[in-house]
């Protein structure tokens, strides 16, 4: 089946295992490929190594259950690809457990994805979900109203970026490029999966968060903000 339509078929699967996803990663030297097996599947991103080797990775995959026939599947895809090591990141890390250490499998040093989320229903109102706050995230979120905080959707890469470099150089973490920013902005707005919000005062960029939707669920996957008005507490109001 193809890969479109199977995804189309399975709307709890991660962002990270659509087609779109894919193509992203094959802009920034990964190439994708397709496995099915019975009703479980996964999108395996490859990357190529010296003398014809590859990696491979399976972010929040596989959909479905990792049976014996699509490990084997797996297995036959890596072989064709000359892989030396295949990762794979659940999406539901903690609750699947034991049921991901297969024959061949051991547990990784260390995560790329994140090992926990939280998941806010949001077929609540509002004021049910401000209810479920701490109340001092209320207060921040109504004050930031009161000091004229601006949130709007923007398609401003350039703005989200440079909010995005502070960000990363005050807490020491890595931040992608430019361009791959730009990337997943185009590959997921052209069919309105993604938004990018910035939150502002008179004018002034404050923070900003890239959005995406996936299925049933929508995904908070890159925020940042600068050192400028914080006391506004713009990124409350903006989440």
């Amino acid at each position: 089946m193809d890969w479109n339509a199977y995804i189309a078929q399975h709307p709890e699967a991660n962002l990270l295992q659509t087609p779109a996803w894919g193509a992203l990663k094959s802009e920034f030297g990964w190439y994708a490929r397709t496995v099915q097996a019975g009703n479980s599947g996964a999108q395996i991103l490859f990357r190529n190594l010296p003398f014809g080797f590859t990696i491979a990775y399976i972010p929040k995959g596989p959909i479905g259950e990792l049976t014996p026939d699509l490990q084997a599947a797996l297995d036959t895809e890596c072989k064709r690809n000359k892989t030396v090591f295949l990762k794979i990141e659940p999406d539901e890390w903690e609750e699947v457990g034991q049921e991901y250490q297969l024959e061949g499998y051991r547990q990784a040093i260390q995560e790329i994805q994140p090992r926990r989320t939280i998941v806010v229903d949001i077929n609540a109102t509002e004021d049910e979900i401000m209810a479920a706050m701490k109340q001092k995230t209320r207060y921040n979120i109504r004050l930031a109203k009161r000091k004229d905080v601006l949130v709007e959707a923007t398609d401003d890469i350039e703005k989200f970026f440079e909010i995005m470099t502070v960000t990363g150089q005050r807490d020491a973490f890595g931040v992608h490029s430019k361009a791959y920013y730009q990337a997943a902005f185009d590959h997921f707005n052209k069919d309105g999966n993604c938004v990018l919000l910035i939150a502002s005062y008179e004018g002034m960029p404050l923070a900003g968060v890239m959005a995406f939707k996936q299925g049933k669920s929508a995904y908070y996957l890159y925020g940042a903000s600068n050192n400028k008005e914080r006391n506004r507490m713009p990124t409350y109001l903006l989440q």
